[in-house]
């Protein structure tokens, strides 16, 4: 059963359909890619998992079960955690206290928020930066901050839109690798990405939409030599960023 599901959502803003009957699915353990050119509806689509917008039409389905109607809260503490665009971090805090206040939300009886967000700093590699502050980061360690703060929320899955962005080739690859390892625990993982061969390397499952509609799903491969996605939006070189 996939953890998360969309089932023909669809939203309209007056007269604008944004999103048209969108259909995807996240797997346990396993990251899916949402690409397409901007305007396409990628982060409409997370708007309404997450419960920040909610859809005209259709339903969202958390481990089976229908989420349509809960609240953004209610959701991620079932399990939905988000990172966004822009990069959201509190710059006169430091790493750590940006990650533990997550984790404070989020831990229950019995659990030490300070142990659990030092953890965290240090599965994403930041423990030698974990009492700068925030503002003071490069934009590569400011999105492990980000990743860090979301995996303190101890999601089921995790949304991610354009981690990539900013980020130069090292970064990339070291973001790369958390991310991989982060669904050997089961984690799921939607990703929106423009970084097109970042998001072949990575997921085993690809949703493209365009105007708001899914134009393709598949394995990489699949999406690869699909000549509609090649014509909407990777170009003549299917291996080329969009």
């Amino acid at each position: 059963m996939p953890i998360l599901e969309t089932r023909e959502i669809s939203v309209r803003f007056g007269g604008h359909l944004a999103v048209n009957e969108v259909s995807l699915v996240v797997d346990e353990g396993q990251i899916t890619g949402l690409i397409g050119p901007n305007g396409a509806g990628k982060t409409t689509t997370f708007n309404v998992i997450t419960g920040l917008q909610p859809p005209t039409r259709g339903h969202v389905l958390l481990d089976g079960r229908d989420i349509t109607d809960v609240s953004a809260h209610r959701r991620a503490r079932r399990g939905i955690a988000r990172t966004f665009q822009r990069l959201e971090l509190f710059g006169s805090l430091t790493v750590r206290d940006n990650v533990l206040t997550a984790a404070e939300l989020r831990a229950g009886a019995g659990v030490d928020p300070g142990a659990v967000t030092d953890q965290l700093i240090e599965r994403v590699g930041l423990t030698a930066v974990a009492d700068q502050r925030a503002d003071a980061l490069s934009t590569g360690s400011a999105r492990l901050v980000e990743l860090a703060r979301a995996l303190a929320c101890e999601p089921r899955v995790l949304l991610l839109d354009e981690p990539a962005s900013g980020l130069d080739e090292a970064e990339t690859d070291r973001f790369a690798e958390i991310l991989l390892d982060l669904t050997g625990d089961g984690l799921g993982i939607l990703i929106v990405e423009h970084d097109v061969p970042l998001v072949m390397r990575l997921c085993a499952q690809i949703t493209v939409l365009n105007f708001g509609e899914v134009l393709a799903s598949g394995t990489p491969i699949e999406i690869q030599r699909n000549t509609d996605v090649i014509d909407a939006y990777l170009g003549q070189d299917p291996g080329a960023p969009g």
